[in-house]
């Protein structure tokens, strides 16, 4: 009785796994010819999205040439500086520094993080942030 359930759960799987795939088979044929069609009339050399994805890249920006001026440093207790020579050199937007943490943080942590690689454990040292 289990050879015959078996047999008969195989015969009933085999068509299906035809059809899926002749089915993905064609799907990916229309998909590629309309996405080689509308890429042959555009010379533009862009990333092309996938198939299946209907939003739009989003735009290019070139930053803004820095103004010469001096580098700028925090008054508080990390200092966070910049460096002078290249705030004038390629493509930087200026941004600014971030903020001195108010308190200084005076005590370690340790954060774990979880990823499907495994945790990683990281030791945050208050005295040298």
């Amino acid at each position: 009785m289990n050879v015959i359930a078996s047999v008969v759960g195989i015969l009933a799987l085999v068509p299906i796994l035809v059809v899926t795939t002749i089915m993905l088979r064609h799907d990916n044929k229309s998909s590629n010819t309309a996405a080689s069609s509308s890429n042959s009339a555009s010379a533009s050399a862009s990333a092309s999205a996938s198939p299946s994805s209907t939003a739009a890249p989003l735009p290019s920006r070139a930053a803004p040439p820095i103004k010469a001026r001096a580098a700028k440093k925090t008054s508080g207790p990390c200092g966070y500086a910049e460096n002078a020579s290249k705030l004038t050199q390629g493509n930087l937007f200026d941004v600014g520094l971030p903020p001195d943490p108010k308190p200084t943080p005076t005590v370690d942590r340790t954060a774990v993080f979880t990823t499907n690689q495994g945790t990683i454990t990281v030791l945050l040292d208050a005295k040298n942030a």
